[in-house]
């Protein structure tokens, strides 16, 4: 059986292309061209490139790094009735990129991987980033956090020494009920946005005057203090960031880069001020907070 075909000849050595006419000879492949010469191998020796799109080229790869390339399949369908030189996953590929229905449920498979990998993977390798960031490195954050925080937000406080020193000494109580390695200090600050009470990283927990002079009673700051410690124990903070910051969170997990912490400065300031935490969240630093004041003896 004789099948011929037109084809361009890369001898592997420069870029020239040579044209030259391809027969097939059963199980020997030959061409020839004026520049190329006469060339012969067996069809054991060529390997098939994956097939890229339904008009693509079609090309052959040679013994002796050369290749040849060329349009339409009849070479490859008449190569294939000797040897089945179209084959392996390339070629099954391209099969399935050919129907309409493998075309739509890979793409649907896509979509599930990609909503499961936001939905359940990120925030998995968040928490695990989280929790493997140095001491050093979170304080790092939660300095520098608070210094952007006090040139932009906060004033020194109004408070008076001896009402600072009562509601510290209720955090202390509550502190040492927490059970963890996280050195918390409880800083008060007045501010432009009002009533409020949130964390750094470190344990660093900042309470507003406006919000000690809202509540009623101490017990209600304690109740807000214990919410805050439920997400520093979480690592709330420091999940939350990196959960929005994908690209963060992929070098540091991947690469072990976990000391870089320029771009969570950067991030923290607006995530803390302007970014609510997840319901979840939320919801684990309520009940840490609520377990407290049950074990303590004090409504909710």
């Amino acid at each position: 059986m004789i099948t011929q075909t037109d084809a361009v000849y890369y001898d592997g050595q420069s870029s020239r292309q040579h044209p030259v006419t391809v027969s097939l000879y059963n199980d020997i492949l030959q061409f020839h061209g004026d520049s190329a010469g006469t060339h012969s191998f067996g069809l054991d020796t060529l390997t098939l490139a994956p097939r890229v799109g339904a008009y693509s080229k079609r090309i052959i790869h040679l013994p002796n790094h050369g290749k040849l390339e060329f349009d339409g399949d009849e070479l490859i369908e008449a190569i294939n009735a000797q040897t089945k030189l179209d084959r392996g996953f390339h070629a099954l590929a391209f099969r399935l990129e050919a129907k309409w229905r493998f075309a739509l449920l890979a793409i649907a498979l896509t979509v599930a991987i990609v909503w499961l990998f936001i939905s359940v993977g990120i925030p998995y390798l968040a928490k695990r980033v989280a929790y493997a960031l140095p001491a050093s490195t979170i304080a790092k954050i939660s300095d520098s956090t608070l210094s952007l925080l006090d040139g932009h937000y906060f004033f020194p406080t109004r408070l008076s020494e001896p009402r600072q020193a009562e509601i510290k000494l209720k955090f202390a109580a509550l502190v040492a009920q927490s059970h963890s390695d996280d050195r918390y200090q409880l800083v008060f600050r007045r501010s432009v946005i009002g009533p409020n009470a949130f964390a750094l990283p470190s344990g660093t927990i900042v309470l507003t005057d406006e919000l000690v002079k809202l509540s009623k009673h101490d017990d209600e700051i304690i109740s807000v203090l214990a919410h805050e410690v439920g997400h520093v124990k979480q690592r709330h903070i420091l999940r939350s960031v990196l959960q929005s910051s994908m690209m963060v969170l992929m070098v540091s997990f991947f690469t072990g880069d976990i000391g870089s912490a320029s771009t969570l400065v950067a991030a923290l300031p607006t995530l803390l001020l302007h970014r609510k935490y997840s319901r979840e969240f939320e919801s684990e630093a309520d009940d840490y907070a609520l377990n407290y004041l049950l074990a303590n003896k004090i409504s909710p």
